[in-house]
């Protein structure tokens, strides 16, 4: 995994190294499968923004539609000035300070996260603030791996790409003397906190911008969702007994956020590559009985 994403997000190889593989696969692989999904778009940069629509179909603006001020790229989406995502940015931020809190993360590291989240979404570099009260030493530890963390990429925390000396800086700080010590459950929970934040970002967005649209699968049930997109199949006379099955992985599985007449053109787009692909097969076995009929009617002329 770490080689793909460095050759598609063009990871330089000494980033590659500073980041905490080990955490960020016992994190991936507690998640549930609707949140693997959704995560990977996050990573891979496939989420559908209006940015994404847009290089898919030109008739679709690409700016964004809550601040109508430039286009809705992925990073967009945690930096957009409008009110609405300013409160949904404060929201998730007392969220996952909450949920560092419940895991017993140092305050110093909680705060940390908090200031390096915050000045991303500011749209400012993230610079580390010494706290005036605290110990020296732990403050410098914490300062230092948030130096590192900002190396790794401004928007490295919320794809969950930690730097590996998180952990240490949470030993320094909780007076734990074996620096080197790795506590598996604390490092997982410590990621899944910053995929939480992400998700609950992109779920707020869709919230906001198809909160009107009925076929928003934000706001339907999946049998909701199901329903209509069976009632727009049939408006276009597509017999569902070979979509069904891929209809109901996808809904389940992590398409809540992605728009139903969408969904619906992908199934369309899957029913005609099929539909080809069984063309094919019995063209291919019509040339193949014709083959044989003129090999017999040859035999029998020839006895």
């Amino acid at each position: 995994m770490e080689t793909r994403i460095r050759d598609m997000l063009q990871i330089s190889p000494w980033k590659l190294q500073g980041i905490d593989w080990t955490a960020f696969h016992i994190a991936f692989k507690s998640l549930p499968a609707d949140k693997k999904i959704s995560h990977m778009k996050h990573i891979h940069n496939y989420l559908p923004v209006k940015y994404k629509l847009h290089e898919r179909d030109t008739s679709v603006s690409a700016r964004c539609p809550r601040c109508h001020a430039s286009k809705e790229t992925q990073n967009h989406v945690f930096q957009c000035s409008r009110k609405m995502n300013r409160n949904n940015h404060t929201a998730c931020i007392k969220q996952i300070r909450s949920t560092l809190r419940k895991c017993n993360t140092h305050l110093l590291i909680v705060n940390a996260i908090d200031l390096f989240l915050t000045r991303v979404h500011q749209g400012s570099e993230p610079t580390y603030t010494r706290p005036a009260l605290g110990d020296s030493e732990k403050i410098d530890v914490v300062a230092q791996v948030f130096s590192q963390q900002v190396h790794l990429g401004v928007f490295s925390l919320h794809k969950g790409f930690v730097s590996r000396n998180w952990m240490i800086a949470q030993n320094v700080c909780t007076s734990i003397q074996n620096t080197e010590y790795r506590d598996e459950p604390w490092l997982k929970k410590f990621i899944r906190a910053l995929w939480d934040f992400s998700h609950s970002m992109w779920i707020k967005r869709c919230q906001n911008v198809h909160v009107k649209n009925k076929d928003d699968p934000c706001t339907l049930t999946h049998n909701e969702l199901l329903f209509s997109i069976r009632e727009i199949l049939k408006v276009r006379r597509t017999d569902l007994s070979h979509v069904e099955k891929q209809l109901h992985l996808n809904v389940t599985r992590g398409m809540q956020v992605a728009h139903s007449r969408t969904l619906v053109d992908w199934l369309l787009l899957l029913s005609q590559e099929r539909e080809k692909t069984i063309r094919l097969k019995r063209e291919s076995q019509l040339k193949e009985t014709k083959l044989q009929t003129i090999t017999k009617f040859c035999r029998v002329l020839g006895k």
